[in-house]
């Protein structure tokens, strides 16, 4: 999952985080985790997001033991659909 561009925030209707990239370096979801505990690196994930984005962020749970799955939200009329770019 790439952080700015993929809708993986549990939130809004973009999905996308609302701060702004600003000059993180940083690209992928996995970076946001530490490797050595597995779970979310909080104190960088408030360093770089806005407080809103930082708390939805945290909300989301770090399954170590589970591989990644993309999954699809429904629209406001509880459609699933190709989200438009």
């Amino acid at each position: 999952m790439r952080i700015w561009d993929d809708p993986w925030i549990p939130a809004g209707t973009t999905r996308r985080p609302r701060t702004p990239r600003g000059v993180v370096l940083l690209s992928k979801v996995a970076e946001l985790i530490d490797p050595r505990t597995g779970t979310w690196d909080s104190q960088l994930i408030r360093d770089i997001f806005w407080e809103e984005d930082a708390a939805n962020v945290l909300s989301i749970p770090v399954r170590v033991d589970r591989e990644d799955f993309i999954a699809w939200h429904y629209d406001n009329k509880g459609l699933f659909g190709i989200p438009c770019a």
